[in-house]
């Protein structure tokens, strides 16, 4: 669970903190832009787009980035779950591929 706007972790579940090799309470004191190289880049604009005019984004292709330093692919999407006083929380969800593998829309 995402609060898109802040770009922070609410919550997570532990198929996400598996391959990442990060504990809960790591994950959740970080920035999301610090798990894909190069932060977010042009990605962040174009999802806050898509999440304005349809309450979803993605999906997008993404290298995620483990605590050891390692990345492995990942299909990103989400959609809008919750809408709070201080803003709404996505739900996002990730897809992990075997290595060397890659997603063909």
């Amino acid at each position: 669970l995402t609060d898109f706007l802040t770009a922070r972790f609410v919550d997570v579940n532990d198929a996400f903190l598996r391959p990442t090799g990060f504990t809960r309470d790591e994950v959740l004191n970080i920035d999301l832009g610090k798990l894909r190289p190069g932060g977010f880049g042009s990605i962040r604009e174009q999802a806050l787009a898509e999440i304005h005019d349809t309450g979803r984004y993605g999906p997008y292709e993404q290298q995620i980035i483990c605590k050891d330093g390692s990345t492995f692919p990942a299909l990103v999407q989400g959609w809008r779950i919750i809408t709070l006083p201080a803003g709404p929380w996505y739900g996002p969800w990730l897809r992990t591929f075997p290595s060397g593998k890659k997603w063909n829309s």
